[in-house]
């Protein structure tokens, strides 16, 4: 009975993982016009504010077309700290209307307060001044960041004067962090399959 209940609670855990797919926290309608490459290797991004908690599922990267890894992480903007990262591959899925390359992450948390997400470009094209910009409600996009001539991937402590919303080579996919805690109904059958299966090796015995 032991082995049906840790199989049964295994699955579950599996399945609120797999029933938990973020959405594209910010997305774009690019601008054939705007896609340009830095000339150098630089971290480029932009600053935003979380306004309602939301957990962070995948990191990306603009798709423009994209042909080598990028290292793209999320800042905390006050203390300049790397809270989460990953590498994004050219073979990673794509979504979004950009496209992004999405690279899915352990989910983290992000607490209300002010963000910088950035990418270190390498000699891929990043894409500038989109036809449209749009973000999930728990959001606000604020300011283009960057930081020209970083070989690596770094906070991006510079801001833009352009006038434009640029730099949009990373983005992220998120969720509600409220809806980490609601079962779905995917999780509400495997449970029921647990004790249905609990209840069945009792009556064996």
């Amino acid at each position: 009975m032991k082995r049906i209940a840790l199989w049964t609670l295994g699955l579950i855990a599996m399945a609120g993982v797999a029933a938990h797919a973020g959405t594209l926290a910010l997305d774009i309608v690019p601008n054939p016009a705007g896609t340009g490459t830095p000339g150098l290797s630089s971290s480029l991004g932009w600053q935003f504010q979380v306004n309602t908690a939301i957990l962070v599922d995948a990191l990306a990267f603009w798709e423009g077309p994209d042909t080598q890894n990028h290292d793209v992480g999320i800042y905390n903007d006050a203390t300049q700290q790397l809270l989460v990262s990953t590498t994004v591959l050219p073979s990673d899925p794509l979504t979004g209307a950009g496209p992004w390359h999405v690279h899915s992450i352990t989910p983290f948390l992000l607490q209300p307060g002010i963000y910088d997400v950035a990418t270190n470009t390498g000699t891929n094209n990043y894409t500038f001044n989109p036809f449209s910009l749009t973000t999930i409600p728990e959001i606000t996009w604020l300011e283009d960041r960057f930081l020209f001539g970083s070989a690596v991937l770094a906070f991006p402590s510079d801001v833009s004067d352009q006038g434009i919303r640029a730099w949009f080579g990373p983005s992220f996919t998120a969720l509600p962090a409220t809806a980490a805690s609601v079962p779905e109904p995917a999780s509400l059958c495997l449970i029921g399959f647990g004790l249905l299966a609990v209840s069945m090796a009792r009556r064996r015995r």
